[in-house]
């Protein structure tokens, strides 16, 4: 019986002789220095990136990296967080994590010695510092190893073909890591992300269409892409999806109410650090309260003013447009 293109995928990654690091990083300068300085250490080193934590994650837990480093802020979620979840996850513990700092942080050290991960500063001597991480954990023996075998998702059975057919249909690394929206150190070189500074985002979760439009017009004069939802649930899901400033989150929907919304995305890595400002018609200092503490941004009641809206934005997110 002849495996599958994805069985055989699949099976090729957990066969490579080559040691593969993953950079989580929206800084496309310091990319392009660490994958040409991870070149020059050996050839058998093939580099991946991220350009926001839920990428990190999903990455991570796909290809199963030799070694994973990784910014703590980044968009899409914090990857301290990221780093966390690595750590205590059964089958991807093993991977040694570096952890990317720009700053001195007495609570990212002591959370990165509970995991056991490298702490590294962003500064002149980072790549000093990296080297010899890698050299040690990867290039002590540069033999092949054989990795547990992956069980892909969704795998489909197992079913004839021809030689032929099987080879037409084989995905290269390459191919997977595109679909990923990645690029691999491979060949034709390193590509960085674009440096392009990225348009500002908001995310309006309103069952009211008629303030959402108004709110979106608003923000859309101002050069901020608006995304809406009219539905607590649907407007989460799409948190997760989008790489966002700030949510501007109602309190009283259709569906769910606000809290509930509010706890989900403050318990997600991905949207923890995403300001929220609650946007509510109800006039109630305990709600305030509660909201608060639930880790809202701001509380502002219906109906607002534009310009209180906009003065909150400036100050919760880095939008100066």
């Amino acid at each position: 019986m002849i495996a599958t293109a994805h069985q055989t995928f699949y099976q090729s990654l957990t066969t490579m002789t080559h040691k593969t690091i993953l950079f989580a990083d929206d800084d496309p300068d310091l990319l392009r220095l660490l994958v040409a300085k991870c070149k020059s250490i050996s050839p058998n080193i093939e580099v991946v990136y991220a350009r926001n934590a839920m990428t990190a994650l999903t990455t991570t837990n796909v290809l199963r990296p030799d070694m994973v480093c990784i910014d703590v802020n980044m968009p899409r979620g914090n990857g301290m967080a990221v780093c966390e979840m690595i750590a205590n996850h059964a089958e991807l513990k093993d991977i040694p994590i570096v952890v990317l700092t720009g700053k001195e942080d007495s609570e990212i050290k002591e959370r990165c010695r509970q995991i056991s991960a490298h702490h590294v500063a962003k500064s002149g001597a980072i790549w000093p510092t990296l080297e010899k991480l890698i050299k040690s954990n990867l290039l002590q023996n540069e033999k092949p190893v054989v990795k547990k075998t992956l069980a892909p998702p969704n795998a489909p059975s197992e079913s004839p073909q021809t030689g032929v057919e099987a080879a037409e249909e084989d995905l290269s690394v390459e191919e997977f890591l595109n679909a990923l929206d990645m690029r691999s150190e491979m060949e034709s070189g390193f590509e960085p992300p674009s440096t392009e500074p990225r348009k500002p985002s908001v995310l309006i979760i309103d069952d009211d269409p008629a303030w959402g439009g108004l709110l979106r017009r608003r923000f859309e004069s101002k050069g901020v892409q608006v995304y809406h939802s009219l539905e607590g649930l649907n407007g989460f899901r799409e948190a997760i999806q989008q790489d966002l400033m700030a949510i501007i989150l109602d309190y009283e929907m259709q569906d769910v109410q606000g809290d509930y919304v509010l706890g989900r995305l403050k318990d997600n890595p991905i949207t923890r650090e995403i300001p929220v400002i609650v946007v509510t018609g109800h006039v109630n200092n305990a709600l305030k309260r509660k909201v608060l503490n639930l880790g809202a941004a701001a509380f502002l009641n219906k109906p607002c003013s534009w310009d209180r809206l906009w003065s909150e934005m400036q100050l919760r997110t880095e939008v100066c447009v």
